[in-house]
């Protein structure tokens, strides 16, 4: 009986994966630069204006707020 010859094993072809996701990070990187996006402007609501209060004229600086007086209490358990 004839014996048949081994036969080489052949090398499966395989794509360089490295390069291909370079690539594909790039057009993302690419597509989402010069992609105009949406900007979505909200709903326009006309609000009712005060009647009971006038409008707030005094404004705090932050100097004043840095002189008013500041108090810590420490409770037993060593919390504020």
């Amino acid at each position: 009986m004839p014996r048949h010859p081994r036969r080489k094993k052949r090398y499966a072809v395989q794509m360089p994966m490295t390069p291909l996701i370079d690539i594909v990070f790039m057009l993302l990187i690419y597509f989402l630069l010069t992609t105009n996006f949406m900007v979505d402007e909200g709903i326009k609501v006309k609000l009712p204006q005060a009647k009971a209060a006038a409008p707030q004229t005094q404004t705090t600086t932050a100097s004043e707020i840095a002189r008013w007086p500041t108090t810590a209490r420490v409770k037993a358990m060593s919390s504020l």
